[in-house]
């Protein structure tokens, strides 16, 4: 069964809504993977949050923090049943005064889909998560989730192209208003692979932020 990815699209909070419903009546088919990036400028003291679809929690696959300046996820539920519902976040501790989240629709992946990951950190014009570790097998999804503390006006700059880069289904959204460094802006992208070499996630040309860059491998079904 062949892997086929869907964007659904992006969403963004400045009033540290809590919950905060990023995502209203979302349909999965049974068997389908809902895979969600967010960026967020979360302090490390409350880093607790829940993320559900239809009251069905994600498990967080992947995590990255660049000193309290600006955090990337990964998160995934593989829905076996299917059925329609809204993705809300909680924070246990409040939820952070921005964020910005980008959401993909999945099919074709295994039940227990998640393979490898990689992240990184730094601040500059070039946000790269490094590459992963050999895949587990040839047909895997690459997502890759880039955050910066910076508003949506900012340079989006370029995906680095590559058999292993991820460079498809490409979804930015920042938040807006005050200072530059009050926002933050998310940037995903996805690569469908067909060789085990690792996966990596990468921009040039942004706007000289703080960015926290991940990205994470999903196991096509056998």
């Amino acid at each position: 069964m062949a892997i086929v990815v869907t964007a659904l699209g992006t969403a963004r909070d400045k009033a540290a809504t809590n919950p905060w419903t990023p995502f209203s009546s979302i349909t999965l088919a049974a068997g389908e993977t809902l895979i969600l990036c967010q960026a967020s400028d979360w302090p490390s003291a409350i880093n607790e949050i829940e993320i559900k679809w239809n009251n069905i929690a994600l498990t967080e696959n992947v995590e990255i923090e660049n000193s309290g300046n600006v955090a990337s996820e990964v998160w995934s539920l593989y829905s076996a049943g299917g059925g329609t519902g809204n993705v809300v976040i909680t924070g246990a501790f409040g939820r952070p005064t921005a964020a910005a989240v980008a959401l993909y629709k999945v099919s074709g992946l295994a039940s227990s889909s998640f393979d490898k990951s990689a992240t990184a950190i730094g601040s500059d014009t070039v946000p790269s998560s490094g590459q992963t570790a050999a895949l587990a097998q040839a047909d895997e999804l690459l997502v890759g989730a880039i955050g910066t503390e910076g508003p949506n006006g900012d340079a989006a700059g370029s995906w680095d192209t590559g058999t292993n880069q991820t460079t498809d289904n490409n979804q930015r959204l920042g938040t807006t208003g005050a200072g530059a460094v009050s926002n933050i802006t998310v940037a995903a992208a996805t690569k469908i692979v067909s060789a085990t070499t690792g996966g990596i996630a990468s921009k040039n040309s942004i706007t000289s932020r703080d960015w926290a860059a991940a990205i994470a491998t999903y196991k096509a079904v056998a």
